[in-house]
C-alpha cells in the first residue's frame, strides 16, 4: 500500500482488504477513506486510488433488560444479595441499574413482610 489513511487498513499479498488490527471506523468523524494501492509483477507495477465509504449505524440503541424474578426467604437480612439483575448493551458503554423510586425499596418491603409474619 502506497498511502493508507491513518494506517486504518491492510492489504494482504492476495489482495484482501481489511481493517487493521486495533483500528475502528467512525462515520461521524470521517464518512470515507482513500488509500492508494500498488500492484506489481516482477517487471511492471501500477497504482490505484481506492475509496472506502463508511455506512452510518445507530450506536445509540437502548440497553436491554429482560423480565426477571428472584426467590427470597422471609427472614433475609436487609443487606443480603438476592440475585444479580442482568442487562446488556450492544455497544461498549457501561450500563448502570436503578430501581423504580415510585415503588417501595427492598428494605421497606422486607420490614413489611416481617411485620405480617
Amino acid at each position: 500500500m502506497v498511502t493508507n489513511d491513518n494506517d486504518l487498513f491492510k492489504v494482504s499479498e492476495a489482495g484482501g482488504l481489511n481493517l487493521a488490527v486495533g483500528k475502528h471506523l467512525d462515520f461521524e468523524t470521517t464518512e470515507s477513506h482513500t488509500i492508494t494501492v500498488e500492484v506489481s509483477d516482477d517487471e511492471l507495477k501500477a497504482t490505484a486510488k481506492i475509496t472506502i465509504t463508511v455506512i452510518d449505524v445507530n450506536e445509540n440503541i437502548a440497553p436491554v433488560i429482560e423480565k426477571q424474578s428472584f426467590t427470597i426467604a422471609e427472614d433475609v437480612l436487609d443487606d443480603a444479595e438476592i440475585g444479580t439483575v442482568a442487562g446488556t448493551d450492544s455497544g461498549v458503554r457501561k450500563i448502570t441499574f436503578q430501581y423504580d423510586k415510585m415503588k417501595q425499596d427492598l428494605t421497606e418491603l422486607i420490614k413489611q413482610i416481617r411485620m405480617i409474619n
